[in-house]
Protein backbone atom coordinates (compact mmCIF):
# COMPACT_ATOMS: atom_id res chain seq x y z
CA UNK A 1 0.00 0.00 0.00
CA UNK A 2 0.89 3.13 -1.11
CA UNK A 3 0.75 6.25 2.00
CA UNK A 4 -0.80 9.62 1.37
CA UNK A 5 1.71 12.14 2.87
CA UNK A 6 0.46 15.99 2.77
CA UNK A 7 2.90 18.60 3.27
CA UNK A 8 2.72 21.39 5.54
CA UNK A 9 5.13 23.47 4.38
CA UNK A 10 3.71 24.27 1.23
CA UNK A 11 2.87 27.87 1.16
CA UNK A 12 -0.79 28.60 0.91
CA UNK A 13 -2.04 29.14 -2.89
CA UNK A 14 1.19 27.74 -4.12
CA UNK A 15 1.11 24.21 -6.07
CA UNK A 16 4.01 21.60 -7.14
CA UNK A 17 2.78 22.16 -10.38
CA UNK A 18 5.07 24.81 -12.31
CA UNK A 19 2.89 25.84 -15.37
CA UNK A 20 6.15 27.87 -16.86
CA UNK A 21 7.88 24.16 -17.42
CA UNK A 22 4.82 22.94 -18.66
CA UNK A 23 4.97 25.37 -21.42
CA UNK A 24 8.72 25.12 -21.87
CA UNK A 25 8.18 21.28 -22.23
CA UNK A 26 5.64 21.31 -24.47
CA UNK A 27 7.14 23.94 -26.76
CA UNK A 28 10.06 22.11 -26.71
CA UNK A 29 8.05 18.55 -27.71
CA UNK A 30 6.12 20.20 -30.76
CA UNK A 31 9.48 21.77 -32.15
CA UNK A 32 11.05 18.62 -31.94
CA UNK A 33 8.24 16.98 -33.46
CA UNK A 34 8.05 19.36 -36.43
CA UNK A 35 11.81 19.06 -37.52
CA UNK A 36 11.99 15.87 -36.74
CA UNK A 37 8.64 14.95 -38.97
CA UNK A 38 9.72 17.49 -41.79
CA UNK A 39 13.10 15.73 -41.97
CA UNK A 40 11.66 12.42 -42.35
CA UNK A 41 8.94 13.40 -44.63
CA UNK A 42 11.66 15.15 -47.16
CA UNK A 43 13.88 11.79 -46.78
CA UNK A 44 10.59 9.92 -47.53
CA UNK A 45 9.56 11.65 -50.07
CA UNK A 46 13.27 12.17 -51.99
CA UNK A 47 13.75 8.32 -51.74
CA UNK A 48 11.10 7.13 -54.11
CA UNK A 49 7.92 5.59 -54.56
CA UNK A 50 5.87 3.36 -51.44
CA UNK A 51 4.54 0.77 -54.01
CA UNK A 52 7.10 -1.71 -55.83
CA UNK A 53 7.04 -2.66 -59.59
CA UNK A 54 4.42 -5.30 -59.03
CA UNK A 55 1.45 -3.33 -56.77
CA UNK A 56 3.22 -4.64 -53.25
CA UNK A 57 4.12 -2.04 -50.65
CA UNK A 58 7.45 -1.31 -50.50
CA UNK A 59 9.67 -1.59 -46.96
CA UNK A 60 9.25 2.16 -47.31
CA UNK A 61 6.24 2.00 -45.11
CA UNK A 62 7.23 0.29 -42.46
CA UNK A 63 10.05 2.27 -42.20
CA UNK A 64 7.60 5.49 -42.43
CA UNK A 65 5.84 4.46 -39.39
CA UNK A 66 8.21 3.63 -37.40
CA UNK A 67 9.89 6.93 -38.26
CA UNK A 68 6.70 8.30 -37.34
CA UNK A 69 6.95 6.35 -33.76
CA UNK A 70 10.40 7.54 -32.98
CA UNK A 71 9.30 11.02 -33.84
CA UNK A 72 6.83 11.01 -31.22
CA UNK A 73 8.79 8.80 -28.97
CA UNK A 74 11.58 10.96 -29.08
CA UNK A 75 9.24 14.63 -28.80
CA UNK A 76 7.77 13.61 -25.89
CA UNK A 77 10.64 12.40 -24.28
CA UNK A 78 12.37 15.35 -24.91
CA UNK A 79 9.86 17.64 -24.08
CA UNK A 80 9.26 15.70 -20.78
CA UNK A 81 12.84 15.60 -19.90
CA UNK A 82 12.99 19.51 -20.11
CA UNK A 83 9.53 20.19 -18.00
CA UNK A 84 11.16 17.85 -15.46
CA UNK A 85 14.41 19.87 -15.33
CA UNK A 86 12.89 23.24 -15.81
CA UNK A 87 11.03 22.77 -12.18
CA UNK A 88 12.58 24.68 -8.94
CA UNK A 89 13.58 22.80 -6.05
CA UNK A 90 11.34 22.87 -3.21
CA UNK A 91 12.81 22.96 0.50
CA UNK A 92 10.52 20.50 1.79
CA UNK A 93 11.62 17.20 -0.79
CA UNK A 94 13.28 14.67 0.46
CA UNK A 95 17.00 14.15 -0.36
CA UNK A 96 16.09 10.87 -2.67
CA UNK A 97 13.49 13.03 -4.18
CA UNK A 98 16.08 15.72 -4.85
CA UNK A 99 18.36 13.52 -6.16
CA UNK A 100 15.76 11.28 -8.22
CA UNK A 101 14.79 14.93 -10.21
Amino acid sequence: KTALVHSDNLPQGQSYLEWGAVWGGSVIAIATSTVLGQFGGTAGLALGDPMLANGEPSWQVLVASLWLFLTALASSAGGGYIAGRMRSRWGDASKSEVEFR
